[in-house]
C-alpha cells in the first residue's frame, strides 16, 4: 500500500542521513563550503529542468518556479555556503547537528 511505501522511504532517508551525519560533521568548514558551492552551481546549471519538475509536482506556474522558488533556493544555498566557510573561525564551540 501507499502508506507502507511511505514508511519504507522514510526509514531509508533517516538511515542515509544518520550514516552521512558523522562524516559531514567531522569535515572542515572549507570542505563543506566547497560541497555546498558545487551543489549550488549544479542547481543553477540545471535550473530549467528543476523548475519544470517542481511545476509538474506542485502545480505552480512555471514562471513562479523559475523566477521565485529557484532563485530563493540558490540564495539559500549560497547563504549556507558562506556560513560553512566561516564556521571554523567564528563558531569554534558549536557542534554539527545534522546535514
Amino acid at each position: 500500500t501507499r502508506e507502507v511505501q511511505k514508511q519504507w522511504y522514510q526509514r531509508r532517508v533517516r538511515g542515509s542521513a544518520s550514516a552521512a551525519k558523522e562524516g559531514w560533521c567531522n569535515m572542515q568548514g572549507h570542505i563543506r563550503a566547497r560541497h555546498l558551492y558545487s551543489v549550488t552551481r549544479e542547481v543553477q546549471k540545471q535550473g530549467k529542468l528543476l523548475s519544470v519538475m517542481e511545476c509538474l509536482s506542485s502545480g505552480v506556474a512555471i514562471r513562479e518556479c523559475k523566477n521565485v522558488m529557484l532563485t530563493d533556493l540558490v540564495q539559500t544555498l549560497y547563504h549556507y555556503t558562506g556560513w560553512a566557510e566561516l564556521s571554523a573561525p567564528e563558531l569554534k564551540d558549536y557542534q554539527g547537528v545534522g546535514i
